[in-house]
């Protein structure tokens, strides 16, 4: 007797990784925007400091953009069971949570870009931070999703378990480390364009 649909995929509405709305996604923008605009004002000159507005968001932003497809296809191609939209959600909401991360550290930066000469280095300090923590959800949201989608039954022993749960974290484990070279060289070619060089 085969199992029926519904209990063949176990996800319960605490599981679903909800999309998060354009607004939020704007906000994330805007909160890293709002961090390049921090630092600015510490650099003391208009050129920098409009060089240095969209430096944190085209960090953050390029790095999902060139792996998010990447992540989708491999998923795929591996047989993992998580729906793509679910990765495309867990991928968003580490977008926004690293914005909601540079919103909080916005006022910091701009305390000491005012108040000394460190503001590079502590604005490239911030944007590593706020995408290392936004990745590191975005990390714990793709395994989330995959967990959620296997099936209701499935014992811990059971091997095609284990191996969709090893299959996974290799998954993501490339994924993060692909973002974070993506990023880096991304930050690298950006704090040569904030410099002038």
């Amino acid at each position: 007797m085969s199992p029926s649909p519904a209990a063949t995929i176990h996800a319960d509405a605490a599981s679903v990784i909800t999309m998060p709305g354009v607004i939020e996604v704007i906000g994330a923008c805007g909160s890293l925007a709002l961090l390049g605009i921090c630092a600015g004002l510490g650099a003391g000159e208009v050129a920098l400091a409009a060089r240095a507005v969209p430096a944190g968001l085209l960090v953050a932003a390029g790095s999902v953009v060139l792996t998010g497809p990447a992540l989708v296809v491999a998923h795929q191609y591996q047989g993992l069971q998580a729906d793509p939209q679910q990765l495309v959600s867990a991928l968003s909401r580490g977008f926004v949570t690293c914005g909601e991360i540079a919103l909080g550290l916005s006022p910091i930066l701009l305390f000491f870009s005012a108040t000394s000469g460190l503001w590079a280095a502590l604005y490239s300090l911030f944007v590593a931070g706020a995408g290392a923590f936004g990745g590191a959800v975005t990390a714990r949201q793709l395994l989330r999703a995959e967990a959620a989608a296997r099936p209701a039954g499935a014992e811990l022993t059971d091997h095609a378990d284990l191996t969709a749960r090893a299959g996974m974290g290799g998954l993501v484990l490339a994924w993060s480390t692909l973002a974070a070279l993506i990023a880096l060289r991304i930050g690298w070619g950006m704090a040569a364009f904030v410099a002038g060089s």
